[in-house]
């Protein structure tokens, strides 16, 4: 039955009052509809009450995505984000190298507990990696007001000492370890055996006899002027002139992707974080704010130009408020050798 509508609007004094005619072939009985000589009409009548219960649907939808997003997703989701690399000037012949990284913490009551910070250890602790890379940003990163306690350096930092791995685990420092205070943030480290790297390199070699140069950078936005001037302690040069071009490839870690525009060809793979990957990213649209003069060009995971390698990991903790959304806290795995694929994987 082939049906016909038009719309017109019947009464001006109440412009939401509209009729719909269907030209029907024959009469027929329907209840819903009122029955006419050759037509049937709809009245639609849009209510205060109809209006409301919209209005509380969407109220209680919007009050679960802000909940998850404050309540679950920062404190209690994890996950464990995987990628498979073969980087430029990193020989073929090299043992397989997994590398588990370990990125912005920002300890503090109740989003990153020191139960919570055992708990990522236990589980980087399981994936049986060969080195630890911890890239910063230790100390609470949300303003004082939206936490109920700071966790202090010496416990965050013997949460940390009991990460296990046959290569070691090595760190840098985040902006806001230089903010909180570097020599604070320094020693809760290197008194529990994890040396700091800030513009230095060290050779790690592997069992097998292979080695690479682990270089750390110093902090781009160590010193704080006002909202968005900064000045490092970085200094790129100097770390790359104190490696020897001596043929072993070089992981560099930086806390910032920022800096990834001026790595020069000769770094195989550069590990950074502080982007928390935007901690907010929204469907169709991505992460609103992300800190990288770069945008979203930086924002997150294995980024390639030029034929160098970087990836960023997504972080642990919070910054500024405490919210995830859509980026989930993450431990980071590289896998380095032969035929591997850079496509991530989430567990």
């Amino acid at each position: 039955m082939q049906l016909t509508p038009i719309w017109e609007t019947i009464d001006p004094a109440r412009p939401l009052t509209r009729l719909m005619w269907f030209r029907l072939p024959q009469l027929n009985s329907w209840r819903s509809l009122k029955q006419t000589s050759f037509c049937w009409e709809i009245q639609v009548l849009t209510s205060r009450r109809s209006f409301l219960k919209l209005f509380g649907a969407m109220s209680l939808a919007a009050f679960g995505l802000v909940s998850y997003a404050v309540a679950i997703e920062p404190r209690f989701r994890l996950r464990v984000t995987r990628y498979k690399v073969l980087p430029p000037r990193w020989p073929t012949a090299a043992k397989p190298l997994r590398i588990v990284v370990i990125a912005d913490i920002h300890a503090c009551e109740p989003w990153m507990s020191v139960s919570r910070i055992d708990e990522i250890v236990g589980v980087s602790n399981s994936l049986q990696p060969d080195i630890i890379l911890l890239l910063g940003d230790y100390v609470m990163g949300v303003r004082p007001r939206y936490a109920t306690g700071m966790v202090p350096d010496i416990v965050w930092g013997n949460s940390l000492s009991k990460l296990t791995a046959p290569l070691g685990c090595h760190a840098i420092l985040g902006n806001h370890d230089w903010w909180h205070g570097a020599d604070s943030v320094r020693a809760a480290l290197v008194d529990n055996g994890i040396p700091v790297l800030e513009n230095t390199a060290t050779l790690i070699r592997q069992p097998d006899g292979s080695a690479f140069w682990l270089a750390g950078l110093g902090d781009q936005w160590a010193m704080q002027f006002s909202r968005g001037v900064y000045k490092g302690v970085d200094d790129l040069p100097g770390t790359m002139a104190a490696i020897p071009d001596d043929g072993n490839p070089i992981l560099l870690l930086a806390h910032e992707p920022d800096i990834f525009t001026t790595v020069p060809d000769r770094v195989s793979l550069t590990l950074c974080g502080h982007t928390h990957g935007g901690q907010v990213r929204l469907p169709f649209i991505g992460p609103p704010i992300i800190n990288s003069a770069y945008g979203q060009r930086f924002a997150y995971g294995h980024i390639v130009e030029g034929g160098r390698h970087m990836i960023v990991s997504g972080g642990l903790g919070v910054s500024w408020l405490p919210v995830r959304f859509g980026v989930s806290p993450e431990i980071m795995v590289v896998d380095i050798g032969p035929k591997m694929s850079s496509r991530p994987v989430d567990e």
